[in-house]
């Protein structure tokens, strides 16, 4: 990625002085020039509402099903590593016929 793409996910957009005050005021409720802990959890939890929390749905559900744990455990086992090994060399084999002929 270019520095300069880079930066631009850095930036905060344009805001007019005016405008930023206005927020800060709006943030900055006891009015102390500062935004404290209180009213940052403030700003958070509001953020918040804006995102609906969705049920947690079965997204393994694949990864816990029999299928899954039947593919794993050919995987693991020596009979997948015999499969690769063999592949390999039919593609080795591939290779050879198609560079000499």
């Amino acid at each position: 990625m270019s520095t300069k793409k880079h930066l631009l996910f850095r930036r905060l957009p344009t805001i007019s002085r005016e405008d930023f005050e206005l927020i800060f005021d709006v943030l900055d409720k006891n009015s102390d020039d500062k935004i404290n802990v209180e009213e940052f959890n403030d700003i958070c939890h509001a953020i918040a509402l804006k995102f609906r929390q969705e049920d947690t749905v079965k997204k393994f559900a694949f990864y816990n099903s029999s299928r899954s744990r039947t593919l794993r455990n050919f995987v693991k086992s020596i009979m997948f590593k015999y499969v690769v090994a063999i592949v390999i060399l039919l593609n080795l084999g591939t290779v050879i016929t198609e560079t000499t002929v």
